[in-house]
């Protein structure tokens, strides 16, 4: 379970997912938003690290998995956020793209989105 919210206000449609991979939930409460921020703590090449997966099976998305939720909800713009430090952004990206044909942009503190 996560806690998520939409925000629905002047035509457009804000999505906050909390830490989740995945679900119906998720993609129903992103459907077709303008903008997803999506929590997304490693890139697929962390998968190595068993603890890792442990992780991204049932709590935190990969990169390829917050494309796969952004993609089948069908949400215009993907911010990325809660990356770990290590994550290289090109891959990042690359991992999103797999799935998501839409704006992305990496969340860092204090950045404004218009």
């Amino acid at each position: 379970r996560c806690l998520g919210y939409r925000i629905e206000a002047q035509g457009e449609v804000i999505t906050i997912s909390g830490d989740t991979v995945p679900c119906p939930g998720v993609i129903g409460l992103a459907r077709d938003a303008d903008l997803l921020v999506q929590c997304c703590m490693w890139s697929e090449s962390a998968l190595t690290n068993p603890t890792v997966q442990i992780f991204t099976e049932s709590i935190l998305p990969t990169t390829t998995q917050a494309g796969q939720i952004a993609a089948e909800a069908g949400v215009k713009r993907l911010v990325l956020t809660h990356l770990s430090p290590s994550v290289n952004e090109t891959g990042a990206l690359a991992d999103v793209r797999q799935h998501h044909q839409g704006e992305v942009l990496l969340g860092s503190d204090l950045v404004v989105i218009e």
